[in-house]
């Protein structure tokens, strides 16, 4: 049509595009949702609008509309540059079709080349343009399970009984945060854990005043049980509980006992030495436990090196012990417990502790000291697939051992006759 032709809108121009209209929404054009299908969505701007169709690829390779998706726009959109009212475009659809691409893997088709490199998943992108990428890119599937990054999404439902976990042992924010952010996520996780911490009764009552003086200054081990820090807490539940911290990776050992005679000391650091090695240097107060004839034989007898005291009526010299004593007598106070679940509580408080990341170390006493983090509950929200797959890797590479005979070897076969030699020589005539 010629620019000075004048436009004319007839009855029977009318009844064509109302026709049309009725051909496209048509069972023979239109499909129903199929989530096993793959989704295509295809989107366009032009200087008045926006425009999309949401479609499945069938087996055949042919493409059948979902549905379709349009608007006019505003008189302030319409001064976008084309870049953006294509990107406006692409937002408005998937906003529009939410519940049909949420956590579907779908094909954008979009004619605007900038888009097409911006948007690529496996081209990087401009630095002016970095406003473009969604922060839906840092979301995948696997193992039906939504995966932000490497953490799981939890819907709303599952959020308490997770925050009550993290809170088990009564570990404070910090450890609380740095736990979630190993296994799981969801918008605003923080201010939830924040929130769950600072509303804790028994977390309010056991608050302890901040330290009077700094500790002293030990120098940082090279290794693991290289020194450890030992003391006597309590009583908590009507039995005492030796600690044992080792400055390196920041792992404790809590021992409950009834006596805390150097004989008691003695058997429950010679288990210990028996799982872990003898260290080189041990710290304690000047209790009668740690300087009697009897533990010093039972250090010199184990290999101990050092054993150095701490300067009397200064119990911040043995910082390392006196602050977990402290932290250890307070989360037991918290979790209120009994003569009849002190073990339980104990358990309960060292598979946390010693699998939450560690303020000085930056990571938790486990990794450091075994050098693998603990399996516990929160495991179990990972996708179980990647053991699957790993075992499935594992079987397709194996190859049993086998060995390769020449022809003319000299070698030895096993006889089976229990009358004559195990093994008789002899040589490979043909080898098949």
């Amino acid at each position: 049509m010629l620019h000075n032709d004048p436009f004319t809108w007839t009855p029977t121009a009318e009844t064509a595009y109302k026709e049309i209209k009725d051909f496209l929404i048509s069972p023979q054009v239109l499909i129903a949702y199929d989530p096993k299908l793959p989704l295509l969505l295809a989107t366009d701007a032009s200087k008045v609008g926006l425009g999309a169709v949401l479609s499945h690829r069938l087996n055949n390779g042919e493409d059948r509309p979902i549905a379709y998706a349009s608007r006019t726009l505003s008189s302030t959109e319409q001064k976008y540059p084309q870049i953006d009212k294509e990107a406006l475009a692409i937002v408005w659809t998937i906003r529009k079709f939410f519940h049909y691409l949420y956590a579907r893997h779908f094909i954008l088709i979009t004619d605007h080349k900038p888009l097409t490199q911006i948007l690529h998943p496996e081209k990087s992108l401009p630095v002016l343009c970095i406003r473009y990428k969604a922060p839906e890119a840092n979301y995948t599937l696997a193992a039906n399970c939504l995966l932000f990054e490497h953490r799981v999404v939890v819907p709303s439902s599952l959020r308490q009984p997770i925050l009550e976990d993290l809170h088990a042992a009564h570990l404070g924010i910090v450890k609380m945060k740095g736990m979630a952010r190993s296994f799981v996520y969801w918008p605003g996780i923080d201010a939830d854990i924040e929130r769950v911490a600072k509303a804790c009764t028994q977390c309010a009552e056991h608050a302890r005043a901040p330290p009077q003086m700094r500790n002293h200054h030990w120098e940082y081990p090279r290794g693991p049980w290289e020194r450890i820090h030992v003391d006597y807490a309590g009583p908590v539940a009507g039995v005492m509980l030796l600690i044992i911290v080792d400055a390196y990776s920041k792992w404790m050992e809590v021992k409950p006992t009834n006596s805390t005679t150097s004989t008691a000391t003695i058997a429950i650091l010679d288990e210990l030495f028996t799982a872990y090695g003898a260290p080189i240097t041990i710290v304690s107060d000047n209790g009668t436990p740690f300087t009697s004839a009897e533990f010093q034989k039972f250090l010199q007898m184990s290999g101990v090196k050092y054993h150095k005291r701490i300067a009397p009526y200064h119990p911040s010299t043995n910082g390392q012990a006196e602050r977990y004593v402290q932290t250890t007598k307070d989360k037991l106070k918290r979790m209120a417990t009994t003569p009849s679940t002190i073990r339980q509580d104990l358990n309960e408080f060292l598979r946390q502790y010693r699998k939450a990341p560690h303020s000085t170390t930056g990571q938790s006493p486990a990794q450091l000291f075994l050098g693998r983090n603990l399996r516990t509950r929160l495991d179990l929200v990972r996708p179980q697939d990647t053991h699957e797959r790993i075992l499935e890797k594992q079987q397709v590479e194996f190859k049993p051992p086998s060995r390769i005979f020449n022809q003319m070897q000299k070698v030895y076969f096993i006889s089976g006759n229990p009358r004559m030699e195990k093994w008789i020589p002899d040589t490979i005539v043909t080898v098949g």
